[in-house]
């Protein structure tokens, strides 16, 4: 999943810059709930968030076509928030385009339409104050890609632990 090493020869056009650490974090919950047979308590804010990096229906001059079945690829940006307390989440893809969702403590999957032109930010918020902020400023989704990528793009963020 994550860091790509030695990925298939001539890849790089869907994997440069797309590493998928952040899904580690939640590789990592679920493996330790799978093995204990019990969620493991949620110790730290955190926000995953993901895309791919172009619209599913995008069309580019690349000469090599579309994956079967691309066209059941929601233009979504996805999160999952791990909360250690309730909190109030935003999830953001351009100044015209945000939502606020309440979530419980715990694990909650999130998702925002998307399009091209758009970005991704997230923000936990609790009692007024900022807990998370992920705002990966290296992605844009784009309308016309010069290759078509169907890879994700995942950026994660975790709260500052307590001083």
């Amino acid at each position: 999943m994550a860091p790509i090493h030695g990925a298939q020869p001539n890849s790089e056009a869907w994997t440069d810059g797309m590493d998928h650490s952040g899904w580690l974090e939640l590789n990592q919950y679920y493996a330790t709930a799978f093995k204990t047979g019990s969620f493991p308590a949620i110790e730290t804010d955190k926000i995953i968030m993901w895309s791919r990096p172009h619209a599913t229906k995008a069309t580019s001059p690349d000469p090599i076509p579309q994956p079967t079945n691309f066209e059941i690829f929601e233009d979504a940006v996805w999160a999952v928030v791990m909360a250690t307390e309730p909190s109030e989440v935003t999830l953001e893809t351009s100044d015209s385009s945000k939502k606020t969702f309440n979530v419980p403590a715990g694990v909650t999957k999130l998702a925002i339409p998307i399009t091209p032109g758009g970005t991704m930010k997230g923000t936990v918020v609790r009692n007024g104050q900022t807990v998370v902020e992920l705002n990966p400023t290296e992605f844009t989704f784009e309308g016309s890609p010069k290759t078509y990528n169907y890879n994700a793009f995942v950026a994660s963020a975790s709260a500052a632990p307590p001083s």
